[in-house]
């Protein structure tokens, strides 16, 4: 077995909460039925979303021998997600929220990304500095509450079983029937971005 924690980050709709939709509450009765570490916060503006981030990277400064989750539920698109109260986070602010949390978990985070189009994300490591993930996994379409749950909880309980990350999102992929999910490795991608800037003869920007 695998010491994994997840913590789950949760901003929905007004009318997702009033109607119980809630993804994340229910992963994390799943995570607790399955023997698993999870932390669970409903984040309903930018400011509740930020600290919840943040109290991620405090958590995994502390724990080093512990896989490290971050798990977003929300709405989004192909440029953003959004919160409760209407606000918008973009590829480019979540990226930056997201770093000192990767660093903080040894370079080694994981991100769940429940969002519609969440896969888009991977534009966060399309940069020559440091990959704000390990590996980054959501669907690259439309995504219903009930597949992107089942999806994820499969995803991991193969991970805290020793799964290699490749086969956990396959997996995944089977339990859920929604062939939309994929995978991101941060570290390959910000080295492919390096190495194509430094191949047309031009310097990398300093951060």
């Amino acid at each position: 077995m695998v010491s994994i924690t997840v913590y789950l980050i949760e901003s929905l709709r007004p009318e997702d909460l009033h109607e119980k939709r809630t993804e994340g509450g229910m992963l994390a009765q799943s995570l607790s039925l399955a023997g698993m570490a999870s932390t669970y916060s409903q984040a309903p503006d930018r400011n509740a979303f930020i600290e919840a981030i943040n109290e991620v990277g405090r958590a995994a400064r502390t724990a080093p021998h512990v896989l490290t989750a971050i798990h977003f539920s929300c709405h989004g698109n192909e440029t953003r997600i959004a919160l409760t109260s209407g606000e918008e986070i973009y590829w480019d602010e979540l990226r930056s929220m997201l770093l000192p949390v990767n660093r903080a978990a040894s370079s080694n985070l994981i991100v769940g990304m429940s969002t519609c189009f969440g896969l888009f994300g991977a534009g966060m490591a399309l940069h020559p500095h440091d990959a704000p993930f390990r590996s980054l996994i959501g669907p690259v379409d439309t995504v219903t509450f009930a597949d992107s749950a089942v999806a994820f909880i499969t995803f991991y309980h193969q991970l805290s079983k020793g799964a290699p990350i490749e086969h956990a999102v396959e997996v995944m992929k089977a339990a859920s029937g929604e062939e939309h999910f994929g995978l991101v490795d941060g570290e390959t991608t910000r080295t492919a971005v390096r190495n194509a800037i430094l191949d047309l003869g031009l310097k990398i920007p300093r951060v």
